[in-house]
Formats: structure tokens, sequence, C-alpha cells
């Protein structure tokens, strides 16, 4: 397991992996991460100490995750990964690596959390423009319901 991986896929050994060129037909890296989750729901409940097969998951799917999701939820993963002997040394690598960007991202002010602040913004500024557009319309229907023309 040194050398090879039980999905065959190719990260590097580097502290940010490297997302591998290709996936197996009609797998995307999304629908690995569903089936990656699958399996080790089904193996962590029977697995009794460390199997290089769930180690070997855990990692890619840290893997997948902080490369086509988000960081936070690839570090849960590479926390996991970190008790498999076999992982320690690049769980603990990658976590680290992970976690600077985590931190860094948080006290900067990212992308990520401007994004939901506008969205938060907009949403208000359509409630407050649905209130105005109903307040006008039914002033209008006033005023022309109390026109003399009627």
């Amino acid at each position: 397991m040194e050398t090879h991986t039980v999905l065959g896929l190719d990260f590097g050994q580097e502290s940010m992996p490297s997302m591998p060129t290709s996936f197996a037909k009609g797998q995307t890296a999304d629908s690995l991460i569903d089936d990656i989750q699958h399996q080790l729901h089904e193996r962590l409940q029977f697995v009794k100490g460390t199997d290089p097969i769930v180690a070997d998951l855990l990692i890619t799917l840290g893997n997948l995750i902080a490369l086509n999701d988000s960081v936070d939820p690839a570090l849960d993963v590479y926390m996991l990964a970190m008790p498999f002997p076999e992982n320690l040394s690049l769980a603990q690598r990658r976590f680290n690596h992970f976690q600077q960007i985590a931190i860094s991202n948080k006290s900067s002010g990212t992308l990520a959390s401007l994004s939901e602040k506008t969205f938060i913004m907009l949403g208000i500024l359509c409630i407050l423009a649905a209130c105005g557009l109903w307040y006008l319309s039914r002033r209008l229907a006033r005023r022309d319901s109390n026109s003399p023309l009627n």
C-alpha cells in the first residue's frame, strides 16, 4: 500500500495534494467523494484497529474534499486518518497545510465569507424591494378607487 492506492489515484506526497488527471470511466471527484463516504460508513463500523484500506480511503477522501469542496471538512477527514500509522506523516502534513489555509482565510475575510454576507444583504434588499412594491401597488389601488372618474 505504500506505493499503490486502493483506487489507483495519485495525489502525490507533497503537503498540497495534486488532483489526479483522470478518474475511472464515469467517475468524477464528486461521485468518488460520495462512493468513498459510503464505503467508509460501512467499513468503519467493523474495523478494529488499523486497516491499510481504510487508511488509504480516508486520505483519498480528505484529498478530494480539500481539492474539490472545502478545506474545513477535509481537515476533519485528515484528523480521522491520523490514528492510522500508514497515514500519520502524510495526514499530518496535509492537515497542517490546510489548517494554515483555513486560519488565513478566516482572518482575512475570504471570498466565501464575503459571498455569504453578500447573499444575506441581497436577500434583505429583495425583501425590502418586494415590500416597497406591495406598498406602492396598494397605494395606487386606493388612489384609483377614490378617483372622481369612477
